[in-house]
């Protein structure tokens, strides 16, 4: 039996998100999975993904597209971590994640939170995450029950 624990939102119509223009061309990729699509320029949502938000941070209105993002590629990440990847390509493709997660809620925040806000997303995203035991990539892969 496959479980999906800890979800609290829901993908009900396929999205598509470009990848910044600033993401190396080494780092762009073709990785498909029942939720997720990944193609050399865009990560596409599929229908039934789901994802449990920001971790560590209030599920603002503006913050919800950004965690799915971020979570998505960390069930990609898991996948390179599983199949034995080199620390320093995961290290690496970990900040590009959690740069471009940033940005996305940075470009979505009210103005009035744009300084505050970024502050906020660096010390969660970067410092924060490092301070929880365990993979926060493997936290988000689907687990499978016999």
């Amino acid at each position: 039996m496959k479980v999906q624990s800890g979800y609290r939102y829901r993908v009900y119509e396929p999205v598509e998100y470009d990848l910044p223009a600033w993401w190396p061309l080494e780092y762009r990729f073709m990785w498909s999975s029942d939720w997720l699509q990944l193609r050399e320029d865009t990560l596409r949502l599929k229908r039934g993904y789901c994802w449990n938000g920001a971790d560590n941070f209030p599920d603002y209105d503006w913050i919800i597209v950004p965690s799915a993002v971020h979570d998505g590629f960390l069930q990609v990440l898991q996948d390179y971590v599983d199949r034995g990847y080199d620390q320093d390509f995961l290290d690496e493709y970990k900040a590009l994640i959690d740069r471009w997660f940033s940005e996305l809620a940075q470009d979505r925040a009210p103005l009035w939170r744009k300084w505050f806000t970024k502050a906020q997303l660096f010390m969660g995203v970067n410092k924060m995450s490092k301070l929880v035991p365990g993979s926060q990539a493997k936290d988000h892969r689907i687990r499978e029950y016999i």
